[in-house]
């Protein structure tokens, strides 16, 4: 298969992934010291912006870093054996690139509403991705491969993500839900507590920390297998 293997490119990606991982492991402490004090949530100030870790945050933080990983080893098993083009490996480096971004402005407050819309465009991203390498490999065993689980695996993130990024904006947007609310509490200008940002939230992101996790022990365990080497071997020779 013809393309380029652009190894700065890969380099400069396995950089962003340990970045992104470092970043969201500080997080994790900092999100684990807060729990461990009694406190529902801790401020950080980097120059002018201001980002808000909740508790149930530990939950989101782990299910990105679980992400990352599992699109970092598919780049590194099969795109970085294979080699790609100029443009589809400058592709690739701003596809982490983006990764790390959403590790970062996640956590501004004002766009909690919007967390699954980002982990949407991700999802969605991943699907065109594969669609492109399912026509690249062709008919091989990988090729086949990216038809039958990886797109289909890909399409089925993206609807999720889709139904999440939806019930995000209406459940935690003050605007949107002050309105439901309103229509359902005989028109009261009403509002929910703080503790149901800081709470309610952790529902979605254990569903997606149990689907990343499966999604991640599903492709870890293929990776692993000897059946992927010898289709690795034959795709090669």
């Amino acid at each position: 298969m013809a393309g380029l293997n652009n190894d700065s490119i890969a380099i400069l990606n396995e950089h962003l992934l340990k970045l992104m991982a470092s970043e969201i492991a500080i997080f994790m402490i900092l999100t684990g010291v807060t729990i461990f004090e009694g406190r529902t949530s801790i401020n950080l100030t980097i120059n002018s912006l201001t980002l808000t870790l909740h508790a149930v945050d530990i939950l989101f933080l782990l299910s990105l870093l679980i992400v990352g990983v599992n699109i970092f080893n598919f780049y590194k098993k099969i795109i970085c054996l294979i080699g790609e083009g100029v443009v589809d490996a400058l592709i690739s480096l701003f596809g982490m690139l983006f990764m790390f971004a959403v590790s970062l402005v996640t956590f501004i407050d004002e766009l909690l509403p919007y967390r699954f819309t980002f982990i949407l465009a991700l999802s969605l991203a991943v699907l065109w991705k594969n669609q492109v390498l399912r026509k690249d490999f062709g008919n091989n065993k990988i090729g086949l491969r990216f038809e039958k689980i990886w797109c289909r695996q890909a399409s089925l993130s993206s609807w999720l993500a889709l139904v999440g990024a939806l019930s995000f904006i209406v459940l935690f947007d003050k605007r949107v839900n002050r309105w439901w609310l309103s229509l359902i509490v005989s028109g009261k200008d009403v509002e929910f507590s703080p503790h149901y940002y800081e709470f309610i939230p952790g529902i979605f992101y254990l569903a997606f920390l149990l689907y990343s996790i499966r999604l991640f022990i599903k492709d870890g365990s293929y990776f692993a297998s000897e059946e992927f080497k010898a289709e690795i071997v034959e795709l090669l020779n």
